[in-house]
């Protein structure tokens, strides 16, 4: 029977409750700062040549896209260009000003704008439909 060292528990006890504690300064502060699967998917989303863009002029600033996104980003703050989307089109889906697309990043690729359903639906089902 493994021996239980209740110094330690309190040391792992205290450092849980500062990271639940962060979370409510930053939403999802553990997995943006500490979590090594995060940082990974970041690393790869450098390497992405689709990206989420907003159209400024069409955005009203209401926020639905800020609250749909599951990755805690801020579309209607340029988030979504950022390394940390991960392309789910959630926020392209609730904006009713249609000022959230999917479009292709430069490198002398022309910018096209392209169907959120036709993107997503290549992308979220692969694999998992047989």
């Amino acid at each position: 029977m493994a021996k239980v060292e209740f110094h330690t528990l309190a040391l792992e006890g205290v450092i849980v409750l500062i990271v639940l504690g962060l979370n409510l300064i930053t939403r999802r502060f553990f997995c943006r700062y500490l979590c090594p699967l995060g940082a990974l998917l970041a690393f790869l989303g450098t390497k992405r040549h689709l990206l989420v863009v907003q159209d400024q002029e069409s955005c009203k600033e209401c926020g639905l896209c800020d609250r749909a996104c599951p990755l805690g980003l801020s579309p209607s703050y340029g988030e979504a260009e950022s390394s940390y989307c991960w392309n789910c089109g959630e926020c392209i889906d609730i904006c009713e000003q249609n000022a959230l697309n999917f479009r292709w990043k430069g490198n002398g690729i022309k910018k096209e704008k392209l169907p959120a359903h036709s993107v997503r639906n290549g992308f979220k089902g692969s694999g998992s439909k047989g």
